[in-house]
């Protein structure tokens, strides 16, 4: 695991500390997250397949990029830095609505941006084994019936991002 520093939040998002990455997890400290929902041209998604390696939901269905924001960035510049390690992409980012997630593993709180991107990508092959674009249909009939295969701060985010759209 990284020794990256993460900043420890409070509910109302006021940073009230600084840790490692390492004790933020071994202790499920309140931190901040990003997602990006990458769109093509097609109106279709990507999602990725977490590698077996990742130290939260591995070798399951991520549906959104993104991840940790580290002590000192901003959602944006965190979301930036994200997709561009992931996935090799430079885009502008457009912000939909906050997140929140709470589980037995990790607790966080979340900003989440959209991007439309048709170009080539790299992915990180050290956090992502494999990734493809999908349809919002096709995604909801997988989140249906296979909901085991997905990240489940995954799930609920693309829940409340189905809400979102329908305003």
């Amino acid at each position: 695991m990284k020794d990256e520093l993460v900043s420890i939040v409070d509910e109302k998002d006021t940073v009230i500390a600084t840790v490692t990455r390492k004790e933020m997890r071994q202790k499920n400290l309140l931190h901040r997250c990003t997602y990006i929902l990458l769109f093509n041209s097609k109106g279709e998604l990507f999602i990725t397949k977490r590698t077996k390696t990742k130290d939260v939901a591995p070798g399951l269905y991520e549906i959104g990029q993104g991840g940790v924001v580290n002590a000192g960035e901003t959602y944006e510049q965190s979301a930036k830095r994200e997709l561009f390690e992931e996935l090799g992409i430079v885009s502008e980012l457009t912000y939909l609505f906050d997140f929140r997630f709470k589980s037995e593993k990790s607790k966080f709180l979340a900003k989440v941006f959209m991007c439309k991107y048709d170009g080539k990508m790299v992915l990180q092959e050290t956090e992502i084994a494999m990734g493809y674009f999908i349809s919002l249909e096709k995604l909801k009939e997988n989140l249906k019936t296979n909901p085991e295969l997905f990240s489940k701060d995954g799930i609920e985010m693309i829940r409340k991002y189905f809400e979102f759209a329908r305003k």
